[in-house]
């Protein structure tokens, strides 16, 4: 059984099926270019500075779930949110995850950790621009029909406290 906390907040627990082994070791260059959809870009000066660059030896145990306290009520009972673009200036000084991540993660989703089915997992290491030049992260989120499914979200949009960032929780 996984007890989920963010930000300290205890959300549930989980029975763990076996099928993952987080500790296993990874290796990601985050300074070779991610998967970028066709007719999308990535602007240097749209990215988070604090997210995590270079190569990164670890293993997914060392991964979290990110909320800003904006995104949680006091009352549990109704969703707060953010801007996306409010929680990107906030997300300074988290290191963030780059989307090389998420892309191996996709491909590989027995090494998604189990406890992430209760949220959407967002990865702001890596923002695109669409071809509307909006300004995108991509993410993770369990789909009822017991399958991931990746996706995008517009920073112009609210994220709320079922939207997680994916952030580095111990040292490297």
């Amino acid at each position: 059984m996984s007890l989920v906390r963010i930000n300290g907040r205890f959300l549930g627990a989980l029975k763990d099926d076996g099928r993952t082994d987080s500790s296993q070791k990874h290796s990601f260059n985050f300074d070779d270019k991610p998967h970028v959809p066709e007719g999308w870009s990535i602007h240097p000066d749209d990215q988070i500075e604090s997210r995590l660059m270079g190569v990164w030896d670890a293993s997914f145990d060392q991964l979290g779930l990110h909320l800003d306290p904006d995104q949680v009520s006091v009352e549990l009972v109704k969703d707060f949110s953010i801007t996306g673009d409010k929680l990107k200036d906030r997300l300074e000084g988290h290191l963030v995850i780059p989307a090389h991540v998420l892309d191996h993660l996709f491909k590989n989703p027995a090494s998604i950790p189990e406890t992430w089915k209760m949220c959407t997992c967002i990865f702001w290491g890596t923002i695109y621009r669409n071809c509307s030049g909006g300004r995108c992260v991509g993410c993770l989120s369990w789909d009822p029909r017991s399958q991931w499914r990746m996706g995008y979200i517009l920073l112009r949009r609210e994220f709320e406290t079922c939207n997680t960032a994916v952030v580095l929780q111990k040292a490297v």
